[in-house]
């Protein structure tokens, strides 16, 4: 990586607790620390792929700096989900939100009865903006990230960025 340290280092791909508490087995907890110790790793976090049963066991089961969640607005029971989301907020964990666009599902073609409802607001934005302001719309995240295939979609999440904050949707 040419660098002497790692600022964010996030432990992939968590998908239940068992997984945890196997890696805990294999001595990941003293890894972490020695990494922490020496300031190779600043900050060490997970993303997390499991039920949601297991999301608050895995945010008690370290002292983590942060966690990754898969959140948009048709998921917000799954996996970690809202109750997960404000679980990690609650407890002053930094979240990443990761799949705000459901892997390009929300940016693409909706049923016609949700982008009349959409156009009938707001015409001007796409799909992928009313996803992406979803989230931001929530006090909880930290950061949101949102892949994109050219330079249009980066311009449109940065201009959409730019004006986005909590609230900023009405029950309209």
């Amino acid at each position: 990586l040419r660098t002497d340290r790692i600022d964010y280092y996030l432990i992939h791909n968590i998908s239940e607790f068992g997984q945890w508490e196997r890696l805990r087995g294999l001595g990941i907890e003293s890894w972490i620390r020695g990494k922490l110790d020496s300031g190779e790793i600043l900050r060490i976090g997970f993303s997390f792929h499991g039920p949601k049963a297991d999301f608050p066991k895995l945010l008690s089961a370290y002292s983590w700096d942060f966690c990754q969640i898969q959140y948009n607005y048709i998921n917000t029971d799954y996996q970690a989900g809202t109750d997960g989301l404000r679980l990690a907020h609650k407890m002053g964990l930094p979240v990443i939100i990761m799949e705000p666009l459901l892997g390009g599902k929300l940016a693409g073609k909706l049923p016609d009865k949700v982008e009349r409802a959409f156009r009938a607001v707001r015409p001007e934005l796409s799909n992928a903006a009313w996803a992406l302001r979803w989230v931001w719309n929530q006090a909880e995240p930290t950061v949101v990230l949102s892949g994109m295939n050219g330079a249009d979609q980066l311009e449109e999440n940065l201009r959409l960025a730019d004006s986005a904050e909590c609230g900023m949707l009405t029950p309209d």
